[in-house]
């Protein structure tokens, strides 16, 4: 008799495993290694280190191809007969086999994740600028998607016998579940309307699945409240992933004690559990279709969704078994699988019908928020996500949001157009005193926002928010114009943030709204909209404080902030609200693309010159002309600031007649391109304040693709005399579809 070991774990067995897999285990280590290193290397840019996705991106591939083909190798043994019956006959229990391999392949794949990740962030820090703290949340997410997908493929070698049979339902188990809860979520979310799927629950979130969010989210775009960016350091998602990874690692245990060995080189061990694996796989495109009638998709695309829906299910009996006679009995199960595939959008259906009617009392409101970012939300704007998270507990607040929800309600489920809401929709978070939390997409009327901004301004936490910016430690990169600042002009960038930063601080309240365009719905910088930021100030007093001779270039400060283990960003134009910070913009914009031994002025007029010239070769060799480029005005006197589209503007000129094309130039038009450029020719670079006329030019060029030619110049500030400024707006004002606000 054998005399087999009780334990559940096996310590020679699992060395053996670490050495039947050192060849693929530490392959997959070095061309991980490489690739983490590269990444950070050709980058070459500091900030970069400070986001998640930046660090050893090639594990996002690696979470899902190397426990699979890492399980296929050590368990390879159950899809051939002799082998399995050898492995079986060993004197130790089945679980401490499954168990040891099990572990081993988690050593390769613990270490690789870990190596690749710390190697990653050692390289950056090198570059100036990581956040270590994301080191552990890191190493837990991907661990954690390894962990599940093996589970998942392990659960395929117990059940089934050959290779493909395995590979398959190893798709099955780790795709299916969610696919059928994401179906359900969608069209609650298209009966309901108003419903957001990302506050559904724990269920019918598909992110809190770590590994299978990632895959969903690059099949649809980021659609649905996909995104698994934001979960990458939430922990009820990684504890979600980490129980069912274990639920599906003792299913795969039990799987294998039980498996009997004549099972190997079949597909499945009984023809009930062939009936099940084929109704499972085929059942994704038979849910397609029940979400296409439940979309009123047209008849032609039902015929072929059909279609394919039938070759997968048959196709795989054949496959599987080779034997033609099955197809009959297969046939007798096909009602199954249709009325799956037909009743669970229906379901979801009746999920959000009967939540579009849940409609709590006001008086069971606890609190509200608008346009909530979740907790976990990443790379959000820095002023939103904390404007989103403040909990509103003022009863006319509450009241208010409460109304709006009613009149959506009202809207969609009795069509009142007299309760048709005509103002921009916005995301709410009621908090009820239950404990339970409802977030609907609400609509409001322009009497009802503009009533939100008063009160929201109220609120001393909104204020505090407002007033607030990060601190210089906080920042880890900053750009101008899409140009990022790492090493040559940083010193200049800091110094332009803590200006900023200085003169944003001294303005009232009133002003710095006006910084905060990403506020959406609320746009409480919009003089036409918002209401006075307190009750005995007039709109007249609050447009008044808002500055009508603010000079907006549309020239913006991109930052990259860092807050815990989350990156956060905002963008913050540069206006005459904060002149010192504005200047230090037009210097260092105006040096950036300069070498250190050339004037900025000289290079500037040396390349408009050169475009000059071009536009007289064009006009001599004919062709086509396309436009590019803007200019912003600036006038101390307060009397034309604006922007100028070029390619709608004086200088648009018009659309192509035949293709409508906004960006054509007419050749009659050359001459006034010739004098623009002649004007800006004389401008300088070198602004010391902001008493003279200014203009912004923002890459300017023109192609001739027939040709292929084409030429350009960079981006500048241009400092003009009063002469030259007044002939620039006398060519400005010479065209009757000039844009100047």
């Amino acid at each position: 008799m054998k005399n087999r070991s009780c334990k559940l774990f096996s310590l020679g067995l699992y060395l053996e495993s670490l050495r039947q897999l050192r060849l693929m285990g530490l392959t997959y280590l070095l061309l991980c290694l490489v690739f983490s290193a590269l990444q950070p290397i050709l980058s070459g840019t500091s900030w970069y280190g400070t986001r998640a996705f930046a660090h050893a991106a090639v594990l996002f591939g690696y979470d899902f191809i190397a426990p699979v083909t890492l399980a296929f190798l050590s368990f390879g043994y159950l899809s051939r007969r002799n082998a399995s019956d050898f492995y079986h006959s060993l004197p130790v229990t089945r679980e401490a086999a499954f168990f040891a391999r099990t572990l081993a392949m988690l050593t390769y794949g613990a270490a690789t994740i870990a190596l690749s990740l710390l190697l990653s962030f050692l390289l950056y820090d090198l570059a100036g600028a990581v956040n270590w703290l994301q080191l552990p949340g890191l190493i837990s997410y991907h661990l954690l998607c390894f962990l599940l997908v093996l589970a998942c493929t392990l659960i395929g070698l117990s059940l089934t016998g050959t290779r493909f049979a395995a590979l398959v339902v190893t798709g099955v188990v780790l795709f299916l579940p969610r696919m059928i809860l994401v179906v359900v979520a969608m069209m609650a979310e298209r009966a309901g309307i108003i419903l957001s799927p990302d506050s559904m629950g724990l269920l019918l979130n598909v992110n809190f699945n770590l590994p299978v969010s990632l895959i969903a989210a690059l099949f649809t775009g980021g659609m649905y409240q996909l995104d698994p960016s934001g979960y990458l350091f939430y922990l009820p998602s990684h504890l979600y992933t980490l129980a069912l990874s274990l639920v599906y690692l003792v299913a795969g245990c039990a799987l294998h004690h039980f498996r009997r060995s004549e099972l190997a080189g079949t597909a499945a061990p009984n023809r009930v559990l062939q009936h099940v694996t084929r109704c499972l796989i085929s059942l994704p495109l038979f849910l397609i279709i029940g979400a296409a009638i439940r979309c009123d998709a047209d008849g032609d695309t039902l015929t072929m969704l059909t279609v394919c829906a039938l070759l997968v299910y048959f196709l795989y009996e054949l496959i599987t078994t080779r034997k033609v006679r099955n197809l009959l009995p297969a046939l007798a199960v096909l009602p199954i699988v249709v009325a799956l595939g037909l009743g669970i959008p229906w379901v979801g259906s009746l999920i959000g019908q009967r939540e579009l009617n849940r409609c709590p009392d006001v008086q069971d409101i606890e609190s509200v928020s608008f346009d909530p970012y979740l907790a976990f939300e990443d790379d959000g704007d820095y002023t939103l996500c904390r404007l989103s998270r403040l909990r509103h507990d003022d009863p006319e607040l509450i009241e208010l949001a409460h109304e709006a929800l009613e009149r959506t309600v009202a809207y969609y489920t009795r069509s009142d157009s007299a309760s048709t809401p005509v103002s921009a929709r916005m995301q709410v978070c009621f908090r009820l005193k239950s404990g339970r939390t409802l977030t609907r997409s609400l609509r409001l009327t322009p009497e009802q926002l503009s009533r939100l901004n008063r009160l929201r301004a109220q609120d001393p936490a909104f204020l505090e928010v407002i007033e607030t910016l990060p601190e210089s430690r906080q920042v880890a990169g900053l750009s101008l114009m899409n140009h990022w600042f790492t090493e040559g002009p940083l010193p200049q960038m800091q110094d332009l943030w803590d200006t900023f930063r200085e003169e944003y601080a001294a303005l009232p309240v009133e002003q710095r709204l006006t910084f905060h365009s990403t506020l959406g719905a609320q746009d409480l910088a919009m003089p036409t909209q918002a209401a006075p930021i307190a009750e005995s100030r007039s709109q007249a007093a609050f447009d008044a404080a808002l500055g009508q001779e603010t000079f907006s270039t549309g020239y913006s400060l991109h930052a990259s902030f860092t807050e815990g283990v989350h990156s956060y960003s905002g963008d913050y134009e540069l206006t005459s609200l904060t002149p010192r910070a504005l200047l230090k913009a037009m210097r260092i914009t105006n040096a950036v693309d300069t070498s250190p031994d050339a004037d900025a002025s000289d290079a500037m007029a040396e390349g408009l010159a050169e475009l000059r010239d071009f536009l007289a070769q064009e006009r001599e060799q004919g062709g086509e002309l396309y436009l590019y480029g803007s200019l912003c005005l600036y006038d101390p006197s307060g009397a034309d600031n604006g922007s100028v589209e070029l390619h709608r503007g004086i200088l648009g000129a018009g659309a192509d007649p035949d293709t409508r094309d906004d960006y054509y130039v007419p050749r009659s038009f050359l001459s006034t391109y010739d004098a623009l450029l002649s004007i800006l020719q004389r401008g300088s670079t070198d602004i010391q304040d902001l008493n003279s006329p200014i203009v912004y030019v923002g890459n300017l060029g023109f192609d001739n693709y027939e040709q292929g030619r084409g030429y350009s110049v960079g981006c500048a500030f241009l400092r003009l005399t009063e002469e030259d400024f007044s002939q620039l707006l006398d060519l400005v004002r010479s065209t009757e579809e000039t844009q100047i606000p």
